[in-house]
């Protein structure tokens, strides 16, 4: 018995230092990647601020709110137990462009990693618990026309128990800090930045999204990679000295 919460111990803490690790990474290349304006950008990694701007605005799938882009993340709890588990995760795909006072740029968001706070969140019972007590608090009728009208939330409706939806979007006009690659536009002559677009890379691997300042994200970084860190080793080495005690 000791041995498997041990493991279980050394696998958390494995988990957690490596998040702090992640987090101190990122934060290195934060800070080691100089804020461009627009009209400077040039291929390569880039960070850049500015206002987002679509020819074309999404609809938020939840909300129905106006944007140019939507993340969705649904989980499941069965009841009695504590731990969420993640059945849906979907975001929007369609480029949309970053503007500043020298120009705009596109920005591809797939596969982008977000620091965007919650703009919907609701949790409550699903199944059974809708025509008895729900303990956990009913689900915004917003969450529940979404759970039956999307195709791939089967997860969501098809058992008993709690759900937990979160929706976030950043809507037309919003400022946005990115981080990503600069790369050229097929077909696209001469390399100016009205030419460039900012994805995820196989090369700098890196695309990240977030709504606040430089000095935040950074402040932000450095504490969750301490935290990791510390959290992780302490974890690591508790769960070392229970599988050999």
């Amino acid at each position: 018995m000791g041995d498997s919460r041990g493991f279980g111990l050394v696998v958390c803490g494995i988990i957690i230092l490596k998040l702090g690790l992640d987090n101190f990474l990122l934060r290195q290349r934060v800070l080691n990647t100089p804020t461009s304006k627009v009209r400077s950008a040039a291929v390569g990694l880039v960070e850049l601020s500015g206002k987002v701007k679509s020819d074309n605005p999404l609809v938020s799938p939840v909300s129905k709110e106006k944007c140019v882009f939507w993340s969705v993340t649904g989980q499941f709890r069965k009841s009695g137990h504590s731990g969420w588990r993640t059945v849906y995760a979907k975001s929007s795909i369609q480029p949309f462009y970053l503007e500043d006072d020298t120009g705009k740029i596109l920005v591809d968001p797939k596969d982008a990693n977000l620091d965007i706070p919650a703009d919907l969140e609701s949790e409550g019972g699903i199944g059974w618990l809708l025509s008895g007590p729900v303990l956990a608090g009913v689900l915004d009728k917003r969450v529940l026309d979404f759970i039956n009208n999307e195709p791939d939330a089967e997860a969501l409706r098809s058992n008993s128990g709690y759900v937990r939806v979160v929706e976030s979007y950043v809507a037309q006009g919003d400022s946005l800090y990115v981080l990503g690659t600069a790369t050229p536009l097929e077909r696209a002559s001469p390399v100016a930045a009205e030419n460039l677009v900012i994805a995820r890379s196989k090369t700098d691997d890196v695309l990240y999204l977030s709504d606040s300042s430089e000095k935040i994200l950074v402040g932000r970084m450095r504490l969750g990679a301490v935290a990791g860190v510390v959290i992780g080793i302490m974890l690591s080495a508790a769960g070392l000295l229970i599988a050999l005690v």
